[in-house]
């Protein structure tokens, strides 16, 4: 949703066209509505909805590429995170937040040159992560990079190591390897107790999230308009500060 005229240009149906007349597909296009983690609130209801509509797999697609755009973790059992060839520098794997989310990593439109080195590059950061030292190539030198090893983990089980899945879209090719990876790793979720532990962290998410738009509900209903404008008129003249203002409102209308 564009942050200036609210407007959003929704064009899941224009790309998904074979899909939009199956029976047993149904797609909802959402805009961000302003939210800046890649999903709109509503999101997670419409997720919900259509759990309990019957729909066994659910696929949930953010709004784009953004380091902030992670709240796709918390909604979806198993998240993939899309490259393509010559995005950028290959230090930006490393850098780049949303990769951190990844359960599984696909290189689309791997015939395109670069392929191999973006899978390549992506390899290098699990390794990384792996507390293994590892090559990369940046501005045409070769750096060693040394990554120490994570904290062991909690005894549930062989943990899930991500795969670097290329796929041609268009074609299909690849497509049958990544399906049998979501399969894999959803098996390994419930073998591990993951999965129990990513709903009930997903549940105290969403919980935290109700209770603060009530409470700014709540506080929006009590506080009287006119002192909200005088608080943010002595904001202005620095006579009080944001945090104080914070307190003072909280203390009068929320005790």
């Amino acid at each position: 949703t564009s942050p200036f005229s609210g407007g959003a240009i929704l064009g899941d149906r224009i790309r998904m066209r074979e899909l939009s007349g199956d029976p047993g597909v149904f797609i909802r296009s959402m805009a961000s509505r302003g939210n800046l983690g890649g999903l709109a609130r509503a999101a997670y209801d419409a997720i919900k909805v259509l759990d309990a509509a019957g729909f066994n797999i659910i696929l949930i697609e953010t709004v784009g590429a953004g380091q902030s755009e992670v709240e796709i973790a918390r909604a979806a059992h198993t998240t993939l995170v899309v490259e393509a060839p010559g995005l950028g520098d290959d230090i930006q794997a490393i850098k780049a937040g949303i990769l951190e989310i990844a359960d599984i990593f696909v290189v689309n439109k791997a015939d395109r040159p670069g392929a191999d080195k973006t899978a390549a590059t992506l390899k290098t950061m699990l390794e990384l992560g792996r507390g293994q030292s590892a090559k990369i190539m940046h501005h045409g030198t070769l750096m060693t990079i040394e990554q120490p090893a994570p904290p062991a983990g909690n005894g549930s089980g062989e943990s899930w190591k991500i795969p670097v899945i290329k796929t041609i879209a268009l074609k299909g090719d690849g497509v049958d390897a990544l399906l049998n990876a979501i399969a894999r790793h959803r098996r390994q979720l419930i073998d591990s107790g993951e999965l129990l532990q990513r709903n009930r962290a997903r549940l105290a998410d969403e919980l935290e999230a109700h209770i603060q738009a009530e409470l700014m509900r709540r506080l929006t209903i009590h506080v009287p308009p006119q002192i909200l404008s005088n608080i943010i008129t002595k904001l202005v003249d620095r006579s009080l500060s944001p945090y104080n203002a914070m307190q003072i409102i909280l203390d009068d209308y929320c005790p």
